[in-house]
């Protein structure tokens, strides 16, 4: 059973800085903690990545997997999991729109383990994706001036 989960939160830059460092995955590591390592193996025309491999470990669980990536200009970027080690299911997205005092991010995500978990062990794991996917790269993003 998958379980879906979303934030949203503000963030101190216009939405071409946000999507430019959303788009940044090779940064995933330095900025976000499961992320061990990401790299890209594929790009669209514009150099924005299309399919990523990244290895992330989350309450001890390693997973090795592989993401494709689209891209609505600066306002929103998708992603849908192809393979993994550890999971059946992930989909996930950031949605940007300007706001007051920088751009407003949607960010949405759902996610199912390959194998059984405790229900507060997967919540855990939901949580900290959440987390690391909002005040993260909010951090992040903010650091970058």
């Amino acid at each position: 059973m998958s379980v879906k989960g979303s934030k949203e939160f503000e963030i101190a830059a216009d939405p071409a800085t946000v999507m430019a460092a959303v788009a940044a995955v090779e940064e995933l590591p330095n900025w976000a903690g499961p992320y061990k390592n990401a790299t890209v193996e594929s790009r669209y025309e514009d150099g924005r990545p299309k399919l990523v491999r990244a290895e992330v470990t989350v309450v001890g669980i390693t997973d090795h997997q592989l993401v494709e990536y689209a891209w609505d200009g600066d306002r929103r970027a998708s992603w849908t999991l192809l393979e993994s080690s550890a999971q059946k299911l992930q989909i996930g997205s950031y949605t940007l729109s300007a706001g007051g005092k920088g751009t407003k991010v949607l960010f949405e995500l759902e996610l199912e383990p390959k194998i059984k978990m405790p229900g507060f062990l997967f919540k855990k794991v939901v949580g900290t994706a959440l987390d690391t996917g909002s005040k993260d790269l909010k951090k992040y993003v903010e650091g970058l001036k």
